[in-house]
């Protein structure tokens, strides 16, 4: 990467945010909610078996979460599930593996004090017990211990475009941030810029009193992309270039183009947009395409390169 990555324990991370919105003037109520009416001229919320009032509710409870009337709930087309390990070990590499006709992928990532060992996949696509087997396969070739691991799933949107581009996420009196409201990279599963830049646009929207100019601004700046995004995903996954997989010739390029690095490097950093990266990607093809032809050529012209991720066809 380019820039490094920094690693935050989602219990700090959440416990600063919550910290500044009490900084800010919020009360918080530590409590389930577990029935909204938004019909009546100020929202009928029940949380923790009392009866509270609101003007405006924002529901950011994840992609499963169907508390508020007259939205549609992300059906198996739009999920994914995940499945993994949290792992008491260290570890300073970051590792992704894709699988033949997959639409998903295989990591293990570092943290401050284990390693977060997971594999997410289309629910419509792929079983658990599917996602199962993939992972602890790579558990074992990656001879990583288990020894005091605690195993972990979740269910994350994975949206499809036309779901992003019709799906309501404002009423006159409620809205939807972050998962809720679908916003999710339907490729790499990340979703805690959205759901951050997602709260953001919509706390502008209201305090300028446009609510309803909420999904236009998240639009612009957010779901026009990530619509872009749904319609390549299976392509990127499971499709064919230059005679083997798609994931296959990526990391074959990876390894030898320090062009084709630069670029991926910005895409899974977020500098890179989905929308421009077809016309980078043919602008800058014939550069990438001598660059690794010379690698063959002249092997030292690579000695920066990462390290194949194994023998046999990679990454695929």
């Amino acid at each position: 990467m380019n820039h490094p990555i920094v690693i935050y324990s989602r219990a700090v991370l959440n416990g600063l945010l919550l910290d500044r919105a009490t900084a800010a003037g919020c009360t918080t109520i530590r409590s389930r909610v577990s029935q909204v009416d938004t019909n009546g001229a100020r929202v009928n919320l029940v949380v923790g078996g009392e009866q509270k009032f609101a003007d405006f509710v924002v529901l950011a409870g994840g992609a499963r979460n169907q508390l508020l009337p007259g939205t549609t709930a992300l059906g198996a087309a739009d999920l994914e599930m995940t499945q993994g390990y949290f792992v008491p070990t260290e570890d300073d590499h970051i590792k992704i593996k894709f699988l033949k006709q997959f639409e998903g992928y295989i990591w293990s990532f570092p943290r401050a004090d284990h390693v977060s060992v997971g594999i997410c996949g289309k629910m419509s696509k792929h079983s658990s017990q599917t996602l199962r087997r993939h992972l602890d396969q790579f558990v074992i070739d990656e001879n990583i211990s288990l020894d005091g691991a605690r195993f972990y799933s979740h269910v994350l949107p994975s949206p499809q475009a036309h779901t992003l581009r019709r799906r309501r996420i404002v009423g006159p009196n409620w809205a939807m941030a972050g998962d809720a409201a679908a916003c999710v990279d339907p490729i790499t599963g990340e979703g805690l810029f959205y759901a951050l830049r997602s709260g953001d646009l919509l706390a502008h929207a209201l305090i300028a009193g446009q609510p309803d100019a909420y999904p236009a601004r998240l639009r612009a700046e957010v779901s026009a992309d990530l619509e872009f995004a749904a319609r390549i995903a299976r392509k990127v996954f499971c499709g064919r270039f230059l005679g083997g997989a798609v994931t296959t010739r990526m990391v074959q390029l990876l390894n030898h183009s320090a062009t084709f690095r630069d670029l991926i490097r910005d895409v899974f950093s977020g500098a890179q947009d989905y929308r421009s990266l077809k016309r980078r990607m043919w602008a800058q093809f014939g550069i990438t395409v001598a660059e690794f032809t010379k690698s063959f050529v002249d092997p030292r012209s690579c000695k920066d390169a990462p390290q194949p991720l194994g023998g046999g066809e990679p990454a695929s």
